[in-house]
């Protein structure tokens, strides 16, 4: 919702600031084209590092479940396996003790 909010008004400004004839007032304009624009730059940057520290979760809480099932059942190997649906195919979300042939079918 804020990233619409500051697109409309950077948008907005722009429209101004090109039928203002006024420089000061221009200029002003500018300057709040430009402070919208950083703070939508801020905010997505900080979008993509709470994205990324949420995959990190994810896949540790991934690989807790998984060492306690394999742990459970005294088993060799495990491994939880995600769907992907835009790509209809199986991702590896977490493993234990398999070797590289395997886990590469599981590959993108």
């Amino acid at each position: 919702m804020w990233r619409f909010i500051l697109r409309e008004n950077a948008a907005n400004y722009r429209r101004l600031m090109q039928a203002e004839s006024d420089g000061e007032r221009r200029l002003s304009l500018k300057l709040l084209v430009e402070a919208a624009e950083r703070e939508l730059t801020e905010l997505d940057e900080a979008s993509h590092h709470a994205h990324a520290a949420r995959e990190v979760a994810v896949g540790r809480l991934l690989q807790v479940f998984l060492d306690d099932a394999v742990r459970m059942h005294k088993a060799d190997f495990g491994n939880i396996q995600l769907y992907e649906p835009e790509t209809q195919s199986l991702l590896i979300g977490a493993q234990r003790n398999f070797r590289k042939p395997f886990l590469d079918h599981f590959a993108l």
